[in-house]
C-alpha cells in the first residue's frame, strides 16, 4: 500500500519520503503471499512426484535438500524485491527512500531517529506482524510464527497449528505435503471461518 500509494504521489508531483525501518517491500513478497505461494506449489509438486524445477525436490517426501527449497524461495522473494521495489524506485526521482523508525511528533512533524521531517501530507501504512493467542504456556513452550515457518532450517517430524483460518490451512498443508505430521486445532465451530461456510465444509 505505501510503495502503490508512493509512486501514486510521485505522479502528481509529490516529493516523496519513503520511510522503512525493515525490509522494503513489506508483508507480500517478504515474509506473506510471495514466499508462502512458492512453498505452497513446491509441496504440491513434492506430494505428486519430484519436479526438476526446485533443486532440492529430486526425491519426496521428504525434500531430498529442504534448505535448497528454501534457498530457492528466498532467492525468488530477492529478485522480486529488487526488480518490484528498489529498481522501481530508481525511476521516480522524486521518491526518496529514508531508512529507520518513524515517529509522529506534532502536526505534520515526523522524526526518524532523531530527524525531523514536516511533510505536507503524512500516510501511516506500517504493515503487519503476525500474531500469538495468549496461550498460557505458549511463551516458556516455544512456537514458531508465520514467519519462522517460512524459514525453517529444517523440517519437523510433526507440528502442531493452531488455528485453521487461511494461514494455518496454508502452513498445515506445506507441511504435510512435505511429509511431515500435522495437527490443525480450531476453536471454532468450522475449519476456515473467515470464508464462506461451504468452503469451510
Amino acid at each position: 500500500a505505501a510503495f502503490a500509494a508512493a509512486i501514486k504521489a510521485a505522479e502528481l508531483g509529490a516529493r516523496v519520503g519513503l520511510v522503512e525501518a525493515a525490509t522494503l517491500g513489506g508483508t507480500c513478497v517478504n515474509v506473506g503471499c510471495v514466499p508462502s505461494k512458492t512453498l505452497i506449489k513446491a509441496a504440491e509438486l513434492c506430494y505428486r512426484s519430484a519436479y526438476p524445477k526446485f533443486e532440492g525436490l529430486r526425491a519426496c517426501p521428504p525434500p531430498s535438500d529442504w534448505q535448497q527449497v528454501v534457498r530457492q524461495k528466498d532467492e525468488l522473494v530477492a529478485a522480486l524485491r529488487q526488480g518490484k521495489y528498489v529498481d522501481v524506485m530508481q525511476v521516480y526521482p522524486t521518491i526518496s527512500l529514508i531508512k529507520g523508525r518513524a515517529r509522529l511528533t506534532g502536526p505534520r512533524s515526523v522524526t526518524v531517529d532523531g530527524t525531523t521531517h514536516r511533510p505536507g501530507k503524512v500516510l501511516i501504512a506500517t504493515g503487519s506482524l503476525p500474531w500469538a493467542p495468549p496461550i498460557p504456556g505458549l511463551a516458556e513452550a516455544g512456537f514458531l510464527d508465520s514467519t519462522d515457518a517460512l524459514s525453517l532450517a529444517r523440517l519437523p517430524e510433526s507440528l502442531l497449528v493452531i488455528g485453521a483460518g487461511a494461514i494455518g490451512l496454508e502452513l498445515g498443508q506445506l507441511c504435510s505435503r512435505f511429509g511431515v505430521r500435522v495437527m490443525i486445532l480450531e476453536g471454532g465451530p468450522h475449519v476456515a471461518g473467515g470464508e464462506e461456510p461451504e468452503l469451510g465444509a
